[in-house]
Protein backbone atom coordinates (compact mmCIF):
# COMPACT_ATOMS: atom_id res chain seq x y z
CA UNK A 1 0.00 0.00 0.00
CA UNK A 2 2.84 2.30 0.81
CA UNK A 3 4.31 2.32 -2.90
CA UNK A 4 1.25 3.23 -4.41
CA UNK A 5 0.57 6.10 -2.03
CA UNK A 6 4.27 7.14 -2.57
CA UNK A 7 3.19 6.77 -6.27
CA UNK A 8 0.04 8.89 -6.30
CA UNK A 9 1.83 11.44 -4.34
CA UNK A 10 4.30 11.85 -7.01
CA UNK A 11 1.99 11.90 -9.58
CA UNK A 12 -0.07 14.90 -8.45
CA UNK A 13 3.07 16.97 -7.77
CA UNK A 14 4.58 16.34 -11.19
CA UNK A 15 1.15 17.44 -12.15
CA UNK A 16 0.35 20.53 -9.63
CA UNK A 17 1.54 23.84 -10.91
CA UNK A 18 1.00 26.18 -13.69
CA UNK A 19 -0.32 23.15 -16.47
CA UNK A 20 -3.17 23.73 -18.00
CA UNK A 21 -5.67 21.34 -19.39
CA UNK A 22 -5.33 21.26 -23.46
CA UNK A 23 -7.45 20.14 -26.07
CA UNK A 24 -6.68 19.36 -29.86
CA UNK A 25 -8.34 17.96 -32.46
CA UNK A 26 -5.97 15.98 -34.82
CA UNK A 27 -6.24 14.29 -38.54
CA UNK A 28 -4.15 11.53 -39.80
CA UNK A 29 -1.73 12.36 -42.69
CA UNK A 30 -4.60 11.39 -45.07
CA UNK A 31 -7.53 13.36 -43.19
CA UNK A 32 -9.24 9.65 -43.21
CA UNK A 33 -9.61 9.72 -39.57
CA UNK A 34 -9.53 12.22 -36.65
CA UNK A 35 -8.49 11.66 -33.01
CA UNK A 36 -9.43 14.02 -29.62
CA UNK A 37 -6.45 14.77 -28.10
CA UNK A 38 -6.70 16.14 -24.29
CA UNK A 39 -3.25 17.02 -22.76
CA UNK A 40 -2.67 17.55 -18.60
CA UNK A 41 0.64 18.65 -18.32
CA UNK A 42 3.27 15.40 -19.53
CA UNK A 43 -0.51 13.28 -19.64
CA UNK A 44 -2.24 12.91 -22.42
CA UNK A 45 -5.59 10.94 -23.72
CA UNK A 46 -6.44 10.17 -27.15
CA UNK A 47 -9.98 9.42 -28.20
CA UNK A 48 -11.37 8.27 -31.50
CA UNK A 49 -13.82 10.43 -33.32
CA UNK A 50 -16.78 9.03 -35.30
CA UNK A 51 -15.87 8.56 -39.31
CA UNK A 52 -18.84 10.61 -40.24
CA UNK A 53 -17.69 13.57 -38.13
CA UNK A 54 -14.08 12.33 -39.09
CA UNK A 55 -14.89 13.53 -42.75
CA UNK A 56 -16.09 16.93 -41.65
CA UNK A 57 -13.65 17.77 -39.19
CA UNK A 58 -10.72 16.84 -41.60
CA UNK A 59 -11.68 18.27 -45.00
CA UNK A 60 -9.52 21.15 -46.89
CA UNK A 61 -10.35 23.78 -46.39
CA UNK A 62 -11.70 25.76 -49.46
CA UNK A 63 -9.07 27.27 -51.70
CA UNK A 64 -5.85 26.03 -49.70
CA UNK A 65 -4.01 22.88 -50.35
Amino acid sequence: MRPMRLALILLSASLAGCVTFENRLACSLDRSEAYFVSKYGPVGIVSTIEESDAAHACTVPVGKK
